[in-house]
C-alpha cells in the first residue's frame, strides 16, 4: 500500500482527470490511498489494506491481512468493485482484520458471482459494525458456503443478501447474532428465495426487521423455531409484503409487544393459510394500514387488543375470510374522516363471514365496519345495527 501525500489538483494530473468544479482553487493537501494494480488479460491483483489481492481466470482471491471498510471508499468502492463483469467466485483464504466497524457492501454488485467460499475469514473486530448490503446485488449467488463468519460484534445487517436473485435458500442457525440490531430488507426481492432457517437465533436486540422477506415471491417456508426476542422489535411493517407462495407463517417465538405499525406486513401473500401468533396479543399496534391486503386464501383475521386509529383497507381483497378476531379491539375513532376504519371494504368480494368474535370491544364513537355490500355499525353499548335492514345485534351478527 502507498500512502501518498498529494493536493487535489496533482492528483487529477496523476489520473489524468479533470478537476471537479466544486474542488477550492487553492490546493488542499489529502492523503490518497492507492493501490498498486498490475493489469493483463488474465489476471488482475492489487493491495487492499494490507491484503494482497488477485482476479485470475474468474476467481478473486484474497489472501489475509488488516482490510479496510467502507468508511475509507466512496460509494462502498473497493478494489474488485469494478470487476464484477468477470468475476465468478470468490476465495478467502486468510483471516481478514477489520479494525473499522464500517464494512458495507464489501461484496455488493459483483454480478456474475455464484459461489463465495471462506467467509470464515473475516474477523470483525470492533463493536457494532455494519455489514449492510455485504452481498446486495449479487444476481447469480447461488451459495455463500457453510463457513459463516462470526456475527457477534455485528449491529447492522440491514438488505445483506437483497436482489440475490438466484439464493434459493439461506441457513443462517448459529450464528453469534446476540448484538444485531436491525435486519431491515434482509433478504428483500430475493425472486428465487425458497427457504430460510433462522432457527434459534438470539435477535432480543433487534429493533427493527421492515422488510426482512418484501418480494421474495418464490419465499414458501421461514424457519423461526425458537428464535429469541425480548419485545424489543419495534417495526415489523411490510415483512412478508408479496411473498406470494407463502403457506404459513409461525410467529410465535416473535414477540410484537413492542410494535406499533403493522403496515403491509402480509399485504399480498396470496396463497396463505395460517398465521399462528402464539402468545402474541399485539397490545400496542394502532395501525392496520393494507396489513392482510390481499390475503385470498386467509381464513382468519386476527386485529389487536390495543387502541386502534387506522384499518384502511386491512382486509381488502381477503376473499376466503370467514373469521375476524377483533380480541379487545379499542376503536378510537380518530381517524374516521379519511376511511381509516373502512376495514371490511372488500372491492365487491362477496363474503359470507361465519361469525366476529370481539369478546370486549370498545369504542369511544360508533364504527362503521362494511361486510361486502352489508354495512354495520358496531355501537358504544356493545350492540350492532345492519344499516339496510334496521336490525340490531346484541350479540354477535349472523
Amino acid at each position: 500500500m502507498y500512502k501518498l501525500a498529494v493536493s487535489a489538483l496533482s492528483f487529477a494530473a496523476i489520473m489524468g482527470t479533470s478537476v471537479p468544479y466544486n474542488v477550492l482553487a487553492e490546493e488542499v493537501d489529502s492523503y490518497v490511498e492507492i493501490s498498486s494494480l498490475q493489469t493483463s488479460s488474465q489476471t488482475k491483483e492489487g493491495i487492499w489494506g494490507t491484503c494482497k489481492w488477485e482476479i485470475r481466470d474468474g476467481v478473486l482471491t484474497i489472501h489475509g491481512g488488516e482490510g479496510l471498510g467502507s468508511a475509507n471508499k466512496v460509494f462502498y468502492r473497493y478494489p474488485w468493485s469494478d470487476y464484477g463483469d468477470v468475476i465468478d467466485s470468490i476465495i478467502i483464504d486468510g483471516d481478514i482484520i477489520f479494525k473499522d466497524s464500517d464494512v458495507r457492501g464489501i461484496f455488493s454488485s459483483l454480478g456474475n458471482v455464484r459461489d463465495i467460499t471462506g467467509l470464515s475469514h473475516l474477523k470483525f473486530t470492533v463493536a457494532g459494525t455494519n455489514i449492510s448490503e455485504m452481498f446486495q446485488s449479487d444476481y447469480k449467488l447461488i451459495s455463500i458456503g457453510s463457513d459463516m463468519f462470526d456475527w457477534s460484534n455485528v449491529q447492522i445487517a440491514d438488505s445483506v443478501f437483497q436482489y440475490c436473485n438466484y439464493l434459493q435458500s439461506v441457513d443462517l442457525r448459529g450464528i453469534n447474532a446476540e448484538n444485531l440490531k436491525s435486519i431491515n430488507d434482509m433478504f428483500c426481492d430475493d425472486d428465487r428465495l425458497e427457504y430460510v432457517n433462522l432457527q434459534g437465533l438470539d435477535l432480543s436486540r433487534v429493533t427493527s426487521m421492515s422488510a426482512i422477506f418484501n418480494r421474495c415471491g418464490n419465499l414458501k417456508e421461514v424457519n423461526l423455531k425458537d428464535v429469541k426476542t425480548d419485545g424489543k422489535l419495534k417495526d415489523f411493517g411490510n415483512a412478508f409484503n408479496a411473498c406470494k407462495s407463502l403457506g404459513y407463517i409461525d410467529l410465535s417465538s416473535i414477540n410484537l409487544d413492542g410494535v406499533k405499525e403493522l403496515r403491509y406486513t402480509f399485504k399480498d401473500c396470496s396463497s396463505l393459510q395460517g398465521i399462528n401468533w402464539g402468545s402474541n396479543m399485539l397490545p400496542n399496534v394502532y395501525c392496520f394500514y393494507e396489513t392482510y391486503m390481499g390475503c385470498q386464501t386467509l381464513p382468519i383475521v386476527r386485529f389487536t387488543d390495543a387502541s386502534v386509529s387506522v384499518l384502511t383497507r386491512a382486509i381488502d381483497n381477503c376473499s376466503s375470510v370467514k373469521q375476524l378476531d377483533l380480541g379487545n379491539l379499542h376503536l378510537d375513532g380518530s381517524n374516521k374522516n379519511d376511511g381509516a376504519f373502512n376495514m371490511v371494504s372488500l372491492n365487491n368480494t362477496k363474503v359470507e363471514l361465519e361469525y366476529v368474535v370481539y369478546p370486549a370491544i370498545v369504542m369511544e364513537d360508533d364504527v362503521k365496519v362494511r361486510f361486502d355490500k352489508i354495512l354495520l355499525i358496531a355501537l358504544k353499548d356493545g350492540s350492532w345495527k345492519d344499516e339496510t335492514s334496521g336490525k340490531v345485534y346484541t350479540g354477535k351478527p349472523t
